[in-house]
């Protein structure tokens, strides 16, 4: 499965999906903070694409994110850095994860 964006099928690491649906049913990741960051040239069409995948109990994928750093950059530490002023959290309280090589 996925989500049809324009011409495109957008489709999230199954792992991907695990994780959030855990992070939203679990108690435990309540307070939890998530964020998303991308340097896609297509912001627009990330953050369609973050609306329309659904998880578990058809609650959007996008409505996870405290915050999103999603424009084009071509380097990632501007978006932690960006992610750590505007939420207010130390970088040693972050976990980042890439899909990048």
């Amino acid at each position: 499965g996925g989500v049809q964006a324009g011409s495109q099928l957008v489709k999230l690491y199954p792992e991907a999906k695990e994780v959030l649906d855990m992070l939203l049913k679990e108690p435990k990741f309540r307070e939890v903070k998530i964020a998303a960051a991308s340097s896609t040239t297509e912001p627009e069409w990330a953050q369609l694409c973050m609306s329309l995948f659904k998880l578990d109990g058809g609650v959007a994928m996008d409505s996870l994110f405290s915050n999103t750093q999603i424009y084009p950059i071509h380097n990632k530490a501007t978006h932690i850095h960006k992610l750590h002023e505007q939420m207010g959290i130390n970088f040693s309280d972050m976990l980042f994860f890439d899909d990048c090589t």
